[in-house]
């Protein structure tokens, strides 16, 4: 079990939300993997694209060499568009 904690916040740091999740994962790893895909979810859900966007690229340039993805694909097929570099 992992359990992730989400805080959103507009760009003059005013609150727009908060979320807590627990989750089953096998490892650290897999829990970070998937925190990833769940924050980019939320930021989709709030009608934030630039954040959901951002949180890709950065995941794609600097997680686990990648492996995140293989754990994306099994997640959430679809919801990461591989145009995010």
């Amino acid at each position: 079990m992992a359990g992730i904690g989400l805080i959103a916040c507009d760009n003059t740091g005013g609150f727009r939300g908060a979320k807590a999740i627990c989750l089953k994962a096998n490892d650290a790893e897999q829990a970070e993997s998937l925190a990833v895909l769940e924050a980019i979810l939320w930021a989709q859900e709030m009608q934030m694209s630039e954040v959901a966007d951002a949180i890709a690229k950065y995941a794609r340039s600097n997680l686990y060499d990648g492996s995140w993805e293989k754990f994306a694909s099994a997640v959430i097929p679809g919801q990461i568009d591989k145009s995010v570099v």
